[in-house]
């Protein structure tokens, strides 16, 4: 399978990201790590957002054009417990097309998809219509706080949320 996003995927996955609200879990630290250098080489403007002490969203920024203008896309970077799995959680694995592991679809894939449709806005060297955020958040899996703090004093026009939702457009 030779796609650009398999690899920062399999990276992500191989990173233990349980909510550190659930027993064990040591929370979204180096997945921000990994997602702040993912940003910080490629010279896309970053920083982060405190909601927990130790917890902190990320948030690359490309300006655009029209800077009165902003589309906001959101994943998270937590995962649910590893409890009762049966493939070994942090090993990404691909069998079939599909590469398995702790939080490969929810939500992993879709922040890496994500952070890859930033990178070629930028890398194409053309400004955006509008700005554009991509926001890697805290605690999704147990009290969104992170979204919550996101949202505070946030304007957008537009956003596009990472989730799975089976193949169904959640407006």
């Amino acid at each position: 399978m030779s796609s650009p996003l398999i690899q920062p995927l399999s990276d992500l996955v191989r990173i233990n990201s349980v909510n550190s609200s659930y027993e064990g879990g040591p929370g979204e630290g180096e997945v921000a790590v990994y997602v702040r250098r993912f940003f910080e080489q490629r010279g896309i403007q970053v920083s982060e957002q405190a909601v927990f002490p130790g917890r902190n969203n990320v948030i690359a920024r490309l300006p655009g054009r029209n800077p009165n203008r902003r589309i906001v896309l959101e994943a998270h970077m937590d995962t649910v417990s590893v409890k009762g799995m049966t493939i070994p959680p942090f090993q990404p694995n691909i069998v079939g097309g599909k590469l398995y592991g702790r939080g490969s679809v929810d939500d992993k894939a879709g922040l890496a998809t994500m952070m890859h449709a930033v990178a070629a806005i930028h890398e194409s060297g053309e400004k955006p219509p509008c700005e554009v955020l991509l926001a890697a958040v805290v605690d999704e899996e147990f009290s969104f706080r992170g979204v919550v703090k996101l949202c505070e004093g946030l304007r957008a026009d537009a956003a596009i949320v990472a989730e799975p939702t089976e193949m169904r457009a959640v407006i």
